[in-house]
């Protein structure tokens, strides 16, 4: 006689749906985060702590689906008739540390995207709010903890959840609520940090999109809040709590996809138009400069629009005749986002020569510099701008 699969799904046993539901939420989780190493280490580096956060997120989410293995082999997804005692006991242990795992994992994403927020700005004001809504994560996390752990015996009977544990379901809506809220607030403060930037309306959308994708979280936290009352108040929760096992899985795997994608943008830039338009400087000394802005170049504050004015005015002339210019710190990272994109290009020439007949054969020399820029942007022409400087200077 033909043996029946170890793991079936039938009325009185759906284990076989909660370790489908694991392997395959486990497993994007596990692609989505090497895909960030390589776009870090590869493409947009440097590493920094927003990504050593979601290492640890990931990590504590391969431990809480490894948990939910443990909870399925010891008898959780069958009905409790089948179980003895015993069983019953490790389920309700394994139930116990997929929990606390569940909201170690999603607090530390929250953490990792405010922590990449961060990373893109260097307003004190973004960074001082960023800090308040990190702040309020660990908070709800520790609270959570405390308020599903408070006065319950995860080795007791799991057929009585709401008996062992007074008052579950309201503990777990407390989590749900708080959970929600503090999304809500991610989202909030990726609206802030471009409220203020003088830029295209679009652009500030794609930027607030990037961490929108975060939102269904919210969705998800909400369905398994109702299929949690249903695991609560059953007479058979090992049965009937496959619904909300899934669920939960559900939900730390996307919200680890969404912190993984959020900075995925430069790994496909080099299939996009823009990209491959590489922008250099051209002449004896040649450097790439990057298509946009870093968010976090970019203010509206006083002191940027001082330092902008200066530049337009190109610095001091010497006694010499010679430009005296203030340099200015060009470090671009392709971790940052480029908020405008538009192409630039820019073109200097320079030549001398210790015999000039237009100095009337005198023993000064003359340099001659040749520039040219091109702009190119969203929705208009490109225009060109030429100049040509003589410079002449005296020999020892």
């Amino acid at each position: 006689m033909a043996s029946s699969p170890p793991l079936i799904i039938s009325d009185t046993d759906k284990r076989g749906a909660v370790v489908v539901v694991a392997t395959v939420t486990l497993s994007f989780v596990l692609v989505a985060f090497l895909t960030r190493v390589y776009v870090r280490l590869k493409v947009s580096g440097p590493w920094s702590y927003d990504d050593t956060t979601l290492t640890v997120a990931t990590a504590i989410g391969v431990a809480q689906s490894t948990a939910v293995f443990v909870e399925v082999r010891e008898g959780f997804g069958r009905t409790g008739s089948d179980l003895d005692a015993a069983a019953i006991a490790r389920v309700g242990k394994a139930d116990y540390a997929s929990s606390l795992l569940y909201l170690i994992a999603l607090c530390l994403s929250k953490c990792s995207v405010i922590a990449l927020i961060m990373r893109l700005t260097a307003v004190k004001m973004h960074k001082l709010v960023a800090w308040v809504n990190i702040g309020a994560s660990i908070a709800w996390a520790f609270s959570s903890i405390l308020v599903i752990t408070i006065a319950c015996t995860p080795a007791g009977s799991f057929t009585d959840l709401e008996g062992q544990c007074s008052g579950l379901f309201s503990r777990w809506a407390y989590v749900a609520a708080v959970d929600i809220a503090t999304e809500v607030a991610i989202f909030g403060l990726s609206i802030y940090l471009v409220a203020g930037l003088k830029m295209a309306l679009k652009l500030k959308a794609t930027v607030v999109m990037a961490f929108a994708v975060r939102l269904p979280v919210i969705a998800i936290a909400a369905i398994r809040l109702h299929y949690l009352h249903d695991e609560v108040y059953s007479d058979d929760p090992t049965l009937v709590g496959y619904s909300a096992a899934i669920w939960t899985q559900a939900e730390v795997a996307y919200s680890l996809l969404a912190t993984a994608a959020a900075c995925l943008g430069p790994f496909l830039r080099p299939f996009t138009r823009p990209y491959l338009a590489d922008t250099r400087y051209q002449g004896s000394r040649g450097r790439t400069m990057p298509e946009g802005y870093d968010l976090s170049k970019v203010s509206n504050s006083k002191n940027s629009n001082k330092h902008s004015d200066s530049s337009r005015s190109g610095g001091r002339r010497g006694p010499a005749g010679h430009r005296k210019q203030k340099s200015a710190q060009s470090d671009y990272s392709d971790s940052e986002a480029r908020l405008r994109p538009d192409m630039v290009s820019h073109a200097s020439h320079v030549s001398h020569s210790r015999q000039s007949l237009d100095s009337h054969d005198s023993k000064r020399m003359i340099i001659t510099k040749n520039m040219e820029w091109r702009v190119e942007y969203d929705g208009g022409e490109g225009s060109t701008s030429r100049r040509n400087e003589s410079v002449e200077s005296s020999s020892a």
